[in-house]
């Protein structure tokens, strides 16, 4: 468990039992079970068991229902998770899961002191998220700035002593999408640094610059700029065959 939890990232957890029973060195925060919480919604087992308001089995030649003690599933709309949990050391806690429109939401209470209490705090961070947040295309502003760019870059490249003129393309990542804030969506920016001057040979794909976009001040996403074709300094052949090619040029002119 602790060697999962360190591949996931969760900097500010380690297990001691798989029950969750109180232990001082068994712990984990907020932020750390939202991680786990997405990571298992990955299995579609999980996600249906957890998505579960009941459901009746046998038991002994007789039915039996469970129920989910999850008080949002069925209540909440788009609420199809996660997980409730109690012990005296940890107090009342429940993850959510929700997912009304374009945002699929995961939101953690731990230590409330009631049910009650766990259930309104969930609630008002779905409404909270739901109301003022949405999701931007970050495909969008990344290509119609890179392609900005590229126009830029086309005016402003030097490269007299090369065979061609350099081209730019954007290394492959998979970023979609990124929530924010309704009223911060006009304050994202998009910086873009390159390589303008380029003088020697230079291998397709060679990293010439980055592109970069932020909310404010915090750094959403950077993409490398590649060289999307080889550059091959001139050298004295070129000139020669470029002398000779004129004259032939002149020669059948006359």
């Amino acid at each position: 468990m602790n060697e999962k939890a360190k591949e996931l990232n969760m900097k500010n957890t380690h297990f001691v039992t798989p029950n969750g029973l109180d232990d001082e060195n068994h712990y984990s925060s907020a932020y750390d079970m939202a991680i786990l919480a997405n990571y298992a919604l990955n299995n579609d087992i999980f996600k249906k068991i957890v998505g579960t308001k009941s459901i009746q089995v046998t038991w002994k030649d007789s039915y039996k229902t469970i129920t989910n003690t999850n008080e949002l599933l069925g209540i909440y709309p788009g609420v199809y998770g996660v997980k409730t949990g109690f012990t005296f050391g940890a107090g009342r806690c429940l993850i959510s899961a929700c997912k009304q429109t374009e945002l699929d939401i995961i939101v953690v209470v731990l230590g409330a002191n009631t049910k009650k209490e766990r259930t309104l705090d969930s609630i008002n961070l779905l409404n909270y998220v739901n109301t003022n947040y949405k999701l931007v295309d970050l495909v969008q502003i990344v290509n119609n700035s890179f392609k900005d760019y590229e126009n830029y870059f086309s005016k402003n490249v030097s490269a007299e002593s090369l065979i061609e003129m350099p081209k730019l393309k954007l290394e492959e990542k998979y970023i979609s999408v990124y929530p924010i804030k309704k009223e911060e969506i006009s304050r994202l920016e998009t910086k873009i640094f390159t390589i303008l001057n380029f003088k020697e040979t230079l291998e397709e794909n060679t990293k010439i610059g980055v592109l970069k976009v932020y909310e404010k001040e915090k750094l959403i996403v950077e993409y490398n700029i590649l060289l999307a074709n080889k550059l091959v300094k001139k050298d004295f052949s070129y000139y020669f065959f470029d002398i000779l090619k004129n004259y032939i040029s002149y020669f059948y002119k006359i």
